[in-house]
């Protein structure tokens, strides 16, 4: 009995990969225009606390605000209720296509970050409103001094104040020293 094997070849442009990862967000399809730093009088975009991850190590938990007088739109993958499930309104919205800078050394750099095939879409984030934004700071777990993540959408990219990165290695830290075997509760 002869049999043939077929060789398929699917070429990752279809799952949304290029073969090389970015750290830019794709372009919206609406606008061809570089997205515009909204000015600091505009919008508040400020780290509050940190929580461990067990997906990112560390989450950050900030507080934004914006004063335009039409929606921005962000990249995410959604709003999420009170009980941690997504929703398409809220006020807790887990952006995505994130951009890190890191202080080290005295000097800000980019951190690069790829992303592939992330299911993303934009959101409306509604004028003179308080949002919590979920942002994962692995970035910062293991270098620098200080931080800040930028976030883009259409036309608009956002910025967050500086934040001091020392938590976010601590918690990091913390986090590795527990056993994974550890029963809930009798984490050190």
């Amino acid at each position: 009995m002869m049999r043939t094997a077929i060789l398929l070849v699917v070429p990752m442009a279809m799952f949304g990969c290029s073969g090389a990862e970015t750290s830019v967000p794709p372009p919206s399809p609406r606008y061809a225009e570089t997205p515009v730093l909204l000015s600091p009088g505009q919008y508040d975009f400020e780290l509050m606390s940190l929580k461990a991850d067990p997906n990112h190590q560390v989450m950050g938990i900030f507080r934004f605000w914006h004063s335009r007088k039409e929606p921005i739109r962000l990249w995410g993958f959604g709003f999420q209720d009170e009980k941690g499930s997504w929703t398409d309104e809220g006020s807790v919205f887990r952006p995505r296509f994130e951009q890190f800078r890191r202080k080290e050394n005295g000097q800000w750099a980019d951190v690069p970050v790829g992303y592939c095939g992330t299911g993303a879409e934009e959101y409306a984030i509604q004028p003179n409103r308080d949002y919590t934004f979920l942002i994962p700071l692995w970035p910062f777990v293991e270098k620098g001094t200080a931080g800040v993540v930028v976030l883009s959408g259409t036309r608009i990219k956002v910025k967050s104040t500086p934040f001091q990165t020392a938590e976010c290695q601590k918690i990091a830290q913390i986090r590795l020293c527990v056993p994974k075997t550890a029963p809930a509760g009798q984490q050190r």
